[in-house]
């Protein structure tokens, strides 16, 4: 049995907005500059279901965990904000990405995103 857990990109409640915000950003960072942010990628639902499939496991289980209590939202937010003269150095339109998703982030709720979990055989 494989069970794996991650954040749910597909945020149901815009208070959410602002840790997908956030997750994206780290993510981002991470491309640019090693670092060792507790994000360095990021996997949508789908994408981790057709890895484990192509890796010869069936989807026995699947559901969302509802996380919006968990802090990691504010963690995350708070960690995003301080990056942003980070991307600086970046071509043009990904400063341009990351300062629209601060800018969006900042008018953002910071409830933390839903997981999901999928259980693979």
């Amino acid at each position: 049995m494989l069970f794996f857990a991650e954040w749910d990109l597909a945020f149901t409640e815009v208070s959410q907005r602002g840790h997908f915000c956030a997750a994206t950003l780290l993510a981002l960072h991470s491309t640019i500059t090693e670092n060792d942010g507790n994000i360095q990628h990021l996997f949508s639902r789908d994408t981790i279901h057709q890895m484990l499939e192509d890796a010869g496991f069936s989807i026995v289980r699947e559901e969302t965990v509802h996380s919006r209590y968990l802090q990691d939202g504010q963690w995350e937010i708070g960690y995003a904000k301080s990056l942003q003269d980070a991307f600086l150095e970046s071509s043009t339109q990904f400063q341009i990405l990351a300062t629209s998703l601060i800018d969006t982030m900042k008018r953002s709720g910071t409830d933390s995103l839903d997981t999901f979990v999928l259980v693979g055989k």
